[in-house]
């Protein structure tokens, strides 16, 4: 099953994302593992308006919160 989302428009500031935007992101993906693991690739393809980079750092920071 494919999970995709959205996240609001990062606009001309693509590389950076607002708290909204962060937390939309960390939650979209808690909800794909919610359903079982996914690699970081599965991850990053679910998020398709996120970078690999955003995606990474929003895992790291889900995982240094402990979820």
């Amino acid at each position: 099953m494919a999970y995709r989302m959205q996240i609001p428009s990062l606009g001309e500031d693509r590389g950076r994302m607002t708290m909204i935007q962060t937390q939309t992101l960390e939650n979209h993906i808690i909800g794909i593992l919610s359903h079982g693991p996914s690699s970081l690739d599965e991850l990053v393809s679910a998020c398709p308006d996120a970078t690999w980079g955003q995606v990474f750092g929003a895992v790291d920071r889900l995982s240094r919160k402990g979820k």
